[in-house]
């Protein structure tokens, strides 16, 4: 039997090879910040999880500057790979930030809402980290029983972020992430790029 698939959920990871150059100057960056900034991003049930957004824009600070090209870069290789038009779509400087997530942490589901493609850069990650889940976005009204689980049928997939990792997604996806176990903080950088006007 000939099975096609119409409507795939293409979710990206790649690896930041040159990290660890600038990784111990942005995680103390970043601590140093959330000492001196007010957390952003208030309208979560799960608040405890320091952030920037709206507070720190990290696409306008100096010492972010390697990892937001690779972030840029990356982003014009997804687009490349599924065809979008990267010309199309603008970096709005408000919506790039970074979270904080210690012991106890979590993220609730949740989309970026007006945005084209999402972003997730991890800084920090400690032994035994928090996973980014994803949702499916076919709502099944009446699913049948499954004798396994596989990419068709799947309820939702997760990715066991490393430090480096960027992980590029359509805003529309929900995703959350599983709550901090580990004494140990996690970083996250977050951005999101719109369609031009």
């Amino acid at each position: 039997m000939n099975i096609d698939r119409f409507f795939p959920t293409v979710v990206a990871t790649d690896m930041n090879p040159n990290h660890n150059k600038y990784a111990n100057l942005l995680i103390e960056k970043c601590l140093h910040t959330s000492k001196n900034i007010d957390s952003g991003g208030k309208n979560w049930i799960s608040n405890s999880t320091y952030n920037t957004l709206n507070t720190y824009n990290i696409s306008k600070v100096k010492e972010f500057k390697n990892v937001n090209k690779f972030v840029l870069d990356s982003v014009k290789k997804f687009c490349d790979e599924i065809k979008i038009d990267f010309n199309k779509l603008n970096h709005s400087s408000g919506d790039a930030w970074f979270n904080i997530s210690k012991k106890g942490d979590y993220q609730e589901y949740h989309y970026h809402a007006g945005s084209v493609l999402s972003v997730v850069y991890y800084l920090k990650t400690p032994k035994d980290c928090t996973k980014l889940f994803f949702k499916n976005p076919i709502n099944d009204m009446i699913a049948p029983q499954y004798t396994e689980d596989t990419m068709d049928n799947f309820e939702f997939g997760y990715i066991k972020p490393k430090d480096g990792m960027i992980v590029i997604f359509r805003s529309h996806l929900e995703h959350c992430v599983e709550k901090q176990k580990t004494d140990d903080s996690r970083i996250s950088l977050a951005y999101n790029f719109y369609k031009k006007q």
